[in-house]
């Protein structure tokens, strides 16, 4: 474990300011517990395009998520965490766990962000199936106030998609069209990232 800093500090301090990126680091000061977690948001020009790039954003990052299932089950018992999920902006990365292997769990995936080119057809069809009940269901089965707080987010926020438009574009969508989108991702991508 690291000393205490001398001073609390409720904000995060910036580390790193690039053209490319920037990251923020807050000391654990009250816990003191050899655990950690990393946001990183990847803004990407993609995601922003239209609809359709944007459900391809969230698909790619679910069937990313299913490729490392195997992987996140040890991670899991080892007592480490990540989570992945595609928006209209790009893509979110949380990792969070003890100190010691964090550093490992975010090493393994970036590196399957950067290899994914192509998925397999049994993951595409189990991803599709999956994402189109749960934007179904979130489309049409939600009470009434839901369904409003939704559309009141989409009016206020510019890059949010109607989620009727996202179920029709996942309803179209075929493997061929996720081919490469790491690439498309990656190519043109802003960071912001917090190390606590």
């Amino acid at each position: 474990l690291r000393a205490k800093p001398d001073e609390k500090s409720d904000i995060p301090i910036k580390i790193l300011d690039s053209g490319l990126c920037q990251a923020w680091w807050k000391q654990d000061d009250m816990f003191g517990l050899p655990k950690s977690k990393i946001g990183i948001r990847l803004y990407s020009s993609f995601s922003s395009d239209n609809v359709r790039n944007s459900v391809i954003t969230s698909f790619w990052c679910s069937a990313l998520m299913e490729e490392l299932n195997e992987y996140a089950y040890d991670a899991e018992v080892a007592g480490l965490y990540y989570s992945l999920s595609g928006n209209s902006v790009g893509v979110t990365l949380m990792v969070a766990g003890f100190n010691d292997k964090l550093e490992l769990l975010l090493d393994v995936v970036v590196n399957k962000m950067r290899s994914l080119n192509e998925i397999k057809e049994v993951t595409f069809d189990l991803i599709k199936d999956k994402l189109v009940r749960s934007y179904r269901n979130a489309a049409f089965k939600q009470k009434p106030y839901v369904l409003a707080s939704h559309q009141t987010w989409e009016l206020i926020h510019q890059k949010n998609f109607p989620m009727v438009e996202q179920l029709e574009e996942l309803e179209k969508m075929v493997p061929s069209d996720v081919a490469g989108v790491n690439e498309l991702l990656l190519s043109n991508c802003f960071l912001e990232a917090l190390y606590e």
